[in-house]
């Protein structure tokens, strides 16, 4: 995949979870937007700008590691 597109994650997280997801990832301007594919099975689609990817990984790694997150990348990313 060349540098300059988006990159697409699909994750899975705790209901109760989305909106501050949601809320936590968009409010860094411009790294990436964040779509609800399935409210009732809480699967997100994520849209990482193109340069933002280390920024979006290290986001997720610290909402695990101090927030207690619960993510189901699908992949392993980190």
């Amino acid at each position: 995949m060349p540098i300059n597109e988006t990159k697409i994650y699909h994750i899975k997280v705790i209901r109760n979870d989305i909106s501050y997801l949601r809320w936590t990832i968009e409010s860094y301007d411009g790294m990436a937007v964040v779509s609800t594919l399935d409210p009732k099975a809480a699967l997100l689609e994520i849209k990482v700008a193109a340069g933002c990817e280390n920024i979006f990984i290290n986001l997720i790694r610290s909402l695990i590691q101090h927030e207690h997150i619960q993510i189901d990348l699908g992949c392993n990313i980190l």
